[in-house]
């Protein structure tokens, strides 16, 4: 090479200066194909750098929708074997056919605690033990259990009958059976006037009426005769018609 002499630039595309760019009028024709070939390489690079800062945007945005449903996300709680605790049904209750209850009570049987009927009530008890067939509940067997009459009567009843023995009869207080009987009730309460008819005159005697057991019913308790009642004295005096 020769000193002072200029060299021509082999790529006469790159310009000194400011002269970076110049057009396609300024080319040779043999300069033209490598200006086109440099600028599509670097409209190329241009174009690849937009797609790639697209995509690195969208790559950005796609994971931080994915942080954020996963925040918000409610934590799943481990489900375990769930133990359902069943109450038994109780079982059906069958309805039960209605029984008919029936209870007998002994002929008569009146509440004693009705003051309506409690005249009634007493005189019904005095005709269980003194029926009009003559001879008094009991007297005939020494039996005076299904008697109406309280159980302190009842011992003192049997004991008088084994006693005395026949033809006594504790009950009626006399030997033998009446023709007749009127039972009355008394200005006393809870006091009954009987008075039997005998073949030789009639005589009276008084029973003392007090509720049963429960109350359910009345029963006699005593019976008085010339002023001695039942329990007076170990043999008590018979009132039984004269003749």
């Amino acid at each position: 090479m020769t000193r002072g002499m200029t060299v021509p630039d082999p790529d006469p595309l790159r310009q000194p200066d400011n002269d970076l760019h110049p057009g396609p009028d300024r080319l040779t024709a043999l300069d033209l194909p490598r200006y086109r070939q440099r600028h599509s390489r670097q409209t190329g690079r241009g174009h690849l750098g937009l797609l790639t800062a697209l995509l690195l945007l969208f790559i950005a945005a796609a994971f931080g929708a994915f942080l954020l449903v996963l925040v918000q996300a409610p934590a799943k709680v481990p489900s375990g074997p769930t133990s359902a605790t069943s109450t038994p049904a109780a079982p059906a209750t069958t309805p039960s056919p209605a029984t008919a209850t029936m209870t007998t009570s002994p002929s008569p049987s009146v509440s004693a605690t009705s003051s309506a009927t409690t005249p009634a009530a007493q005189e019904a008890a005095a005709l269980v033990l003194f029926p009009a067939s003559g001879s008094a509940c009991g007297d005939v067997t020494g039996d005076y259990a299904s008697c109406p009459v309280s159980s302190r009567m009842e011992q003192r009843l049997a004991a008088l009958y084994a006693v005395a023995g026949r033809p006594y009869r504790p009950m009626c207080r006399c030997s033998r059976n009446w023709d007749s009987v009127d039972i009355s009730e008394t200005a006393a309460p809870s006091t009954l006037d009987v008075t039997f008819t005998f073949p030789g005159g009639r005589v009276t005697m008084m029973v003392s009426m007090v509720a049963g057991p429960g109350g359910s019913e009345w029963v006699a308790d005593d019976t008085t005769c010339d002023g001695a009642d039942i329990y007076s004295q170990t043999d008590p005096p018979a009132c039984w018609a004269p003749g």
